[in-house]
């Protein structure tokens, strides 16, 4: 069996890590893989403009959300432009590897790998898989495709509720939210008794983390939570240089301060962490639960990140602040109510799915198993 997983690493680090989820159990079945950066195939307009995702979610947060909604009622337009220039060369590929089943883990390229198999008569079978827990965009699935893997009963009630998505003969399977195979490993251990017997520990550990492509508007946060007794600060500015050299610079003599660019070992630095500050990315927020460790979500991406709020407050691994301010409130309330850590970090043990991936993998290679009997 070979599988084609179709991704891209320039528009945040959550597809990859979801593709690595897969090649990694893939593996251990003797099960064939190959990765596709589907945007470095496209013309170089496509590349430039996606490209600019981090920046965009940032400075022009509007846009981005304006962007997104579009591509809830225009599919195939949204589908058109990100395949613009690829399709010969994907086609190529296609037609060498030739797979059995096309798993996209990007949501930009559903419709339009759709589209090209009915078009040139492919016999593939495709998956889509959605990493967005909560309010995923409606491009996301498609109702010919042979499987939807959909990560909540959450998201499959937002796509029919609320976008009014009729999924009645969409092929589905739920409630499958995978992390990478390190997280999974490094992160196994952790059982209720570790909860019961934790202490918060002095200086209380609190990393911030706004994704692979980092932020720069960490200046008032630090500020803020170094004026907190007993804490340490660590602010991973991801593939943010520029930030990263302006960070190290103002902190460099302030003990209670650690400045990182992009962190390789994630699984190392979150182990050691009383508290993650973070932005509302879904495989920022699964990787913390896998290790027990609360969040406090600080920032979301207008329109597609915006019920990951809703997932971690339903779910009570965490809270949600508007500010600096109300973070660093949220913060001394959580140190003057030690058990209220442990409460959080229990909730978080019954959510972790540390047989994910494995699950994922087994919804894959159905589509082909079951045609075969």
């Amino acid at each position: 069996m070979k599988i084609l997983i179709l991704s891209t690493k320039h528009t945040g680090m959550g597809h990859t890590s979801i593709a690595n989820s897969i090649i990694s159990e893939c593996n251990d079945r003797n099960i064939e893989t190959k990765v596709v950066d589907m945007l470095e195939l496209a013309a170089k307009f496509v590349f430039n403009q996606a490209s600019a995702y981090g920046a965009m979610v940032e400075h022009n947060p509007k846009r981005y959300e304006r962007l997104y909604h579009f591509a809830e009622y225009h599919h195939e337009l949204q589908g058109w432009f990100f395949t613009w220039g690829l399709i010969k060369k994907f086609r190529k590929i296609l037609d060498e590897y030739q797979p059995d089943i096309v798993v996209s883990v990007h949501p930009n390229y559903v419709y339009n790998i759709m589209r090209i198999k009915k078009r040139y008569k492919y016999n593939f079978k495709f998956v889509v898989v959605i990493a967005d827990p909560v309010t995923p965009n409606s491009c996301f699935v498609h109702p010919e495709a042979d499987l939807n893997i959909i990560p909540t009963q959450d998201a499959i009630d937002f796509l029919s509720q609320e976008i009014k998505v009729d999924l009645s003969t969409y092929k589905m399977a739920v409630n499958i939210l995978p992390v990478r195979r390190e997280i999974v490993e490094a992160s196994k251990h952790i059982t209720l008794q570790d909860i019961e017997n934790y202490q918060i520990s002095d200086p209380f550990k609190v990393v911030i983390i706004s994704g692979g492509d980092g932020a720069s508007n960490y200046d008032d946060l630090i500020n803020d939570l170094s004026t907190i007794p007993h804490i340490h600060i660590t602010a991973v500015c991801g593939k943010n240089k520029e930030n990263k050299e302006k960070l190290t610079l103002k902190y460099q003599d302030q003990g209670n301060v650690e400045i990182l660019g992009f962190v390789e070992d994630m699984q190392k630095l979150i182990s050691t962490q009383d508290m993650g500050i973070l932005r509302a990315s879904p495989n920022t927020i699964l990787e913390f639960i896998s290790f027990a460790v609360p969040v406090i979500l600080i920032g979301t991406i207008l329109g597609q990140e915006r019920g990951n709020i809703t997932f971690v407050e339903k779910n009570k691994i965490g809270f949600y602040c508007q500010d600096s301010q109300e973070v660093c409130q949220k913060l001394k309330e959580i140190l003057s109510e030690p058990l209220k850590i442990k409460e959080l970090k229990r909730n978080e043990l019954n959510l972790r799915q540390l047989n994910a991936a494995s699950t994922l993998v087994d919804k894959i290679v159905s589509v082909v198993k079951d045609e075969q009997k």
